[in-house]
């Protein structure tokens, strides 16, 4: 799954530690899902945070009808070192509600822990909204992130994903995504030190039986600031059943 992100980018190069996803507002109790998310980045602007390769193990179980639970541990592999689990932690999805036919709204939060000596620990929150249906949909999600312990910096993050996508088949889509750092929101810095990224991504899914669907997408996000990386290959896979 790596290899095939590094030849998204053609050449070697360097990568924010990240994997690149759109949180749903989704909750089915009983629904199960593994997923494995993989990001290679190439070129560095001078703030740019030097790691290669970054992946994501995450299981998903809908506790009930208003709550899913995802453990989860992530990896990185920095330019010139191996690669090692970065943080564990546990993310949910709570209260999806359908305000009329075109929107959709839930409540996101996260706490992950270091655990690897560079890594600090982290809590993550905020709103999930959804606008659209099957067809066609736009997706935001706005984050605010706080890091605690060991290694943690100060003020609090603001953090952005956003995802328009529409269908051209019954398996296939089409989609644009974006994601977004700034840092310390209180005192935030300039331009050139908040990552900010875009690109085109493919989504495809396909129902393996009538419990099982298998669903990937992949896509090439391009840097716009000087502490994004140059280019993002991603790609996503998931198994529900």
């Amino acid at each position: 799954m790596l290899a095939f992100s590094a030849s998204l980018l053609g050449m070697p190069g360097a990568a924010l530690a990240d994997v690149f996803s759109v949180d749903e507002p989704e909750v089915e109790k009983g629904a199960q899902e593994v997923e494995v998310n993989a990001a290679v980045q190439n070129g560095f602007p001078v703030n740019a945070d030097p790691i290669r390769y970054s992946m994501e193990l995450e299981y998903t179980y809908g506790v009930t009808k208003w709550l899913s639970l995802s453990p989860l541990v992530d990896f990185d592999k920095p330019d010139g070192d191996n690669f090692h689990a970065t943080v564990a932690g546990i993310e949910s999805v709570w209260f999806p509600v359908e305000v009329g036919k075109l929107l959709t709204l839930a409540w996101f939060s996260e706490v992950e822990w270091g655990v690897h000596h560079d890594e600090t620990n982290s809590a993550t929150f905020g709103p999930i909204i959804q606008f659209g249906h099957d067809k066609a949909s736009l997706i935001f999600n706005t984050y605010l992130e706080k890091s605690f312990g060991r290694n943690h910096e100060e003020g609090t993050e603001f953090t952005y994903q956003w995802q328009a996508k529409a269908s051209v088949s019954e398996r296939l889509a089409l989609g644009i995504e974006g994601f977004g750092v700034v840092p310390n929101i209180a005192d935030s810095p300039g331009i050139d030190f908040q990552e900010h990224r875009i690109g085109p991504v493919i989504y495809y899914e396909k129902e393996l039986s009538d419990e099982r669907t298998f669903a990937i997408d992949g896509g090439v996000l391009f840097g716009l600031t000087e502490a994004t990386p140059n280019v993002t290959g991603k790609l996503n896979a998931s198994l529900a059943f």
